[in-house]
């Protein structure tokens, strides 16, 4: 019996294909044609045994002697004849046996009807998975859980590389490296993005601090600013230093106390327009109310910052990890039950790309954060091709990472939840707290039960669930950090080892279903190539 991965080297080594049907169909024929060959044969022999007969018969007669024996002759010669009858026995013995054969192979290199998420690569088996996912989000879903309008469409590519290899006949290795390639934000919908961008926590830090900044600061640095150019002007005009140092006080002293009062009171400030461009800021008209005036300047410079935010591109955080098998298609749990499992250990290796995107305000391509998962599967034969498949990663943090935070107004930061100063581009602790479960239920059915023409087609519905850790930033926890999140897939798959080639392809279409604290709750379409190759 030829081993299952002698069959799938072959392929990829020589470009050759193994296909029993047509081996199972070439000897049926061959058989045929060495029984009808046997039939002429035996046809030719009767004539010449008649012939004999007759001759026999006519010596008989000469010799006036009955000789019945000669008469039986012809039975002899019918013996071949029935050589047919045992070579059809044959030939259908060598299909059931080519049958058999084919199908044990197929089992063997785990061709059967649905492969079970829980199975390893048998020893010696390596398969190389590509996978990648076009992404498009219109909305996303904020801390009460309700969906938003993002105002504005963003769309990424991203991807992984993953290398699976067998250790032994029980347990696989995996090297997952994960990418994005490409990524855009095009603003549809100015109103909504403005608040849509009122709602993150980046602006409300940002927002925090600059509030606090106007309300400690903006009487002095107006009245400042202002009583400066008017002992300037007084000067200017009288040669008096004295005169203008009395204008200064006085000037200080009416414009203070007029921003002052404007900020209690929140209305206009009348004396001249605040322009607050030394610290990123726009121009406040003197037709505005005062904090009204500060909340929307603070809004649009966070509107330009998030309009200005790029999304990192390049390698994620790689991940390694084993896989065991519990039980399998050859070794059940329990004798006939068709439930197989398993359990793996990986641990997700944190790159420096998220303190770096961070610092140029870009969407990290990592979590910042070194993390162990454990790994359990479980799949179980519903019916006769349709297959109920289970996965749940548990993740704890083990290592912490570092972040930026940034000064935009006043050179200092003020966290919204805490009230905490930060200077100007502080390095600060990053880490997460508690589990993280990642996961997802779905259903294979494989139309192959009812049809072996269609082998090599899976159709599948899958259910996937994000419940992240919470978050916590200078060991302060961030309230819209801890994120949640449901979606759909729907999937088409074709499964090239039915059909003798070392190679899978699936194509699945995802749809967002709730989420918490979700930025972008993305729509997706994800295509994966599987390819085999034994040594």
């Amino acid at each position: 019996m030829r081993s299952v991965f002698q069959v799938v080297a072959s392929m990829v080594l020589a470009n050759a294909t193994v296909a029993y049907g047509a081996d199972m169909k070439s000897t049926v024929t061959n058989l045929k044609k060495d029984a009808a060959a046997t039939a002429a044969d035996a046809k030719t022999d009767l004539k010449n045994a008649q012939k004999k007969v007759e001759g026999a018969a006519q010596e008989a007669q000469k010799k006036a002697e009955a000789s019945p024996a000669p008469a039986a002759a012809p039975a002899p010669a019918a013996a071949p004849a029935a050589a047919p009858a045992v070579t059809a026995d044959d030939a259908k013995k060598a299909a059931t046996d080519a049958k058999k054969e084919g199908a044990e192979v197929a089992k063997a290199t785990g061709a059967s009807l649905i492969i079970p998420e829980s199975a390893v690569l048998p020893e010696g088996v390596v398969r190389v998975r590509g996978v990648v996912g076009a992404a498009r989000a219109t909305t996303g879903f904020d801390r009460d859980s309700k969906s938003i309008d993002l105002g504005a469409t963003l769309k990424a590519t991203a991807g992984a590389g993953v290398l699976e290899f067998a250790i032994t006949d029980k347990i696989s290795g995996q090297i997952l490296v994960p990418f994005r390639s490409a990524g855009t934000l095009e603003i549809t919908n100015e109103t909504k993005f403005r608040d849509y961008v009122k709602q993150t926590s980046a602006y409300k830090d940002f927002y925090a601090q600059g509030t606090a900044f106007a309300n400690a600061n903006l009487a002095e640095l107006v009245s400042e600013k202002a009583a400066l150019a008017k002992k300037a002007e007084t000067f200017q005009a009288t040669g008096s230093a004295a005169i203008a140092e009395g204008a200064y006080t006085a000037t200080k002293t009416v414009v203070k106390g007029a921003v002052t009062q404007a900020l209690a009171n929140n209305v206009p400030f009348t004396l001249a327009p605040i322009s607050l461009a030394d610290y990123g800021l726009g121009t406040i008209a003197t037709t505005e109310k005062l904090k009204d005036g500060i909340d929307r300047v603070l809004l649009d410079a966070g509107v330009a910052t998030a309009k200005s935010k790029g999304i990192a591109k390049g390698i994620g955080d790689i991940e390694v990890g084993a896989k065991y098998a519990l039980s399998t298609e050859k070794e059940p749990l329990i004798a006939g039950v068709p439930f197989f499992a398993s359990v793996g250990l990986g641990l997700r290796l944190n790159s420096s790309h998220f303190k770096t995107a961070a610092s140029e305000n870009k969407t990290a391509t990592g979590r910042g954060t070194t993390d162990l998962g454990l790994r359990l599967n479980a799949d179980y034969n519903l019916v006769e091709g349709l297959q109920l498949q289970l996965e749940n990663q548990s993740e704890m943090m083990v290592q912490k990472g570092k972040t930026h935070k940034f000064a935009a107004v006043g050179g200092f930061i003020k966290d919204y939840d805490t009230g905490k100063l930060y200077t100007a581009r502080t390095d600060v602790d990053y880490e997460r707290t508690g589990m993280r479960q990642v996961g997802y239920a779905k259903l294979v059915l494989a139309p192959g039960a009812f049809s072996e023409s269609l082998n090599a087609l899976k159709v599948n519905a899958k259910y996937s669930y994000d419940f992240d850790a919470k978050v916590k930033v200078d060991g302060v926890e961030q309230k819209d950090a801890a994120t949640r999140y449901t979606s759909v897939a729907f999937g088409l798959g074709l499964d090239g080892l039915q059909m003798g080639l070392p190679v899978q392809a699936d194509l699945d279409y995802v749809l967002p279903v709730s989420g918490r604290n979700v930025g972008a709750a993305n729509k997706a379409t994800v295509g994966t190539l599987k390819l085999y190759y034994k040594f």
